[in-house]
């Protein structure tokens, strides 16, 4: 998606002009805003891999592989998930527990422990807004999927 044009004159008396840039800086703030939940994205589902595969055996990793986080651009929220069919099925089970498990809340846990990891990760992107002109060359949508 390319940068909205920001350049709206308008003049009054025909001597003073003023330029409006307010689509860019929404557009600017709504990209940092995802590119700070995409990392925040993966930074937890590294984390819920480790303090998982800590209290189980890792054989196959499939609970691992099972688990992705996605950003949603309309909401512009971030949602961290274990797959519920096919790679990863019980780690649901493990998440919420079972009539003869109890739930063990490993991703809750994940989350509520890294909050001052997230607020820093957030932090870093929302200072470029500080600057005259923020760049946006950190953020690549092509980086956005499954990393090791």
């Amino acid at each position: 998606m390319s940068v909205p044009k920001s350049v709206t004159k308008v003049s009054r008396d025909g001597s003073v002009t003023y330029t409006s840039n307010v689509d860019a800086v929404n557009y600017t703030l709504k990209e940092l805003t995802r590119g700070a939940l995409r990392d925040v994205g993966k930074y937890l589902r590294k984390q819920y891999r480790l303090n998982f595969y800590a209290r189980f055996r890792k054989i196959s990793g499939q609970v691992g592989k099972g688990t992705s986080y996605w950003v949603r651009s309309r909401e512009c929220d971030l949602q961290i998930g274990i797959a519920r069919k096919g790679v990863g099925f019980w780690g649901g089970f493990f998440e919420i527990g079972t009539s003869k498990t109890p739930k063990m809340n490993i991703l809750r846990n994940t989350v509520y422990n890294n909050i001052p990891k997230i607020i820093e990760i957030e932090s870093k992107y929302l200072s470029e807004l500080n600057k005259d002109k923020p760049s946006l060359s950190g953020l690549n949508e092509g980086e956005y999927g499954d990393e090791e």
